[in-house]
């Protein structure tokens, strides 16, 4: 080494050269680490997979067993464990890879996380079965013998669905009648149907999941689905053999609102402080099936009818005598059956000659709209519902509040000044329960 260039420090002395030198320095003194930044490393055992039926293997892949490889060949092998902050309750969640060495057979490994204690509750459901009871049962049928029956719950009422883990439990109908999804539930016995050993508390039964909503405010917010300022319909004129496309654009955000006799001088009934309007079925029912009717008046009976419009001022408005937000609260009366999102429904080789005619339009051939269905006025009907052409031209303005009455209506501020940001819905229960004719 003493022909070499070299050194290294060793304890408090320096070694260069061959030759012993001694330094001396000044001691440092390292502040206090902040113990608020610190933490324990998490215990990851609580996260471990089992995989049942699995083997482990310590493999050495320059020396591997020739006959070992073979034998593991018809295994797959799960390789890869990786654990990423951010799961359940701040936790961590667990994701493996699969190899098959080359060999298998198409088996699978079956993965099941560290098994934990179910938690059993329940939440609040509310009925929404139009005019009739609903009726809980006590097995997955749709059979309507008195013997099956636990209770019967009118439309707008709450009833307690069960929930394991925070889920819902929901299975299909358990027998050959019509195949439906139930949830399960928990409610007293009527007199009527009690049976021997029901007690006089709360039994499980199952109700169908069709027919109940959960029972919390809903907001829909119209700055978080689509591109509301560039909403399109466009349709394809009946007979049009150069299938050109007439596309109407609308910004849902500036122009949200329309009037049912808008040249009238009539004023928008006011009831209680809320102005009467009609409104498209999904702001009422965020479930609301294809095959709904909207001709029904009792069709939402169940439903809560108030809402709350809310309004910001548009920037080309902008001025300090006029609030940011505005609040209009109404009262839905009516539903807007041309709200649906495309047309033709159905292959029309599919339709009998009756249906054929039944759902098709005098005036287009095709049409379809950038929205949500139930939210927007399209000009497109909803199938089944039973008024109005199948699709209306007149009816394609994009508003998703239509106020009675005209313009004209003193509402305290000008509605063009202010945009579209959401509308709350199910807050209230006085009008759960009543016809929008009895409103």
């Amino acid at each position: 080494m003493r022909d070499k260039i070299s050194s290294f420090q060793m304890s408090s002395q320096f070694n260069g050269h061959g030759d012993t030198v001694y330094l001396k320095a000044d001691t440092v003194k390292i502040p206090p680490v902040d113990q608020d930044d610190i933490t324990l490393t998490p215990d990851y055992s609580q996260y471990a997979l089992y995989a049942v039926g699995g083997v482990p293997v310590v493999l050495d892949p320059q020396n591997i067993d020739m006959f070992l490889n073979r034998m593991l060949g018809s295994r797959s092998v799960l390789n890869q464990v990786i654990l990423t902050k951010g799961g359940p309750g701040g936790g961590y969640t667990a994701a493996f890879r699969i190899a098959t060495r080359g060999f298998t057979d198409a088996s699978y490994p079956v993965i099941k996380p560290r098994e934990k204690e179910a938690v059993v509750g329940s939440v609040w459901y509310f009925v929404v079965t139009g005019s009739s009871n609903l009726i809980v049962k006590r097995a997955r049928t749709t059979k309507k013998d008195r013997e099956y029956i636990i209770a019967l719950v009118a439309p707008g009422e709450r009833i307690k669905v069960v929930t394991i883990n925070g889920n819902t439990v929901t299975m299909p109908t358990e027998d050959e009648t019509e195949r439906c999804r139930w949830v399960k539930v928990l409610c007293k016995p009527d007199e009527g149907y009690k049976q021997e050993g029901d007690g006089d508390g709360e039994i499980e039964g199952w109700v169908q999941r069709i027919y109940v909503r959960e029972d919390r405010v809903r907001v829909q917010r119209f700055n978080e689905i689509y591109d509301y300022s560039k909403m399109a319909i466009s349709y394809i004129a009946k007979g049009d053999k150069t299938r050109t496309k007439i596309k109407v654009t609308k910004n849902i955000f500036e122009k949200w609102y329309s009037f049912k006799d808008a040249d009238s001088i009539e004023q928008c009934p006011n009831v209680n402080g809320k102005w009467k309007v009609a409104v498209g079925p999904g702001i009422l029912d965020w479930e609301y099936p294809i095959n709904g009717t909207l001709g029904r008046e009792d069709e939402f009976k169940g439903f809560s009818k108030c809402i709350k419009v809310r309004l910001h001022l548009k920037d080309s408005k902008a001025d300090a005598s006029k609030p940011f937000e505005r609040i209009l609260e109404c009262i839905v009366t009516d539903l807007k059956a041309h709200s649906f999102h495309y047309y033709p429904y159905f292959d029309e080789a599919d339709l009998s000659p009756d249906d054929a005619l039944r759902f098709s339009s005098e005036f287009v051939d095709a049409a379809i709209a950038t929205a949500i269905p139930g939210l927007v006025q399209t000009g497109i009907r909803y199938p089944y519902a039973g008024n109005g052409d199948v699709v209306s031209l007149k009816h394609m303005d994009g508003s998703v509040i239509e106020f009675y009455g005209g313009r004209k209506t003193d509402f305290g501020f000008t509605l063009s000044d202010y945009m579209l940001d959401e509308i709350e819905v199910n807050y209230e229960y006085e009008t759960r329960g009543l016809k929008m004719s009895e409103l």
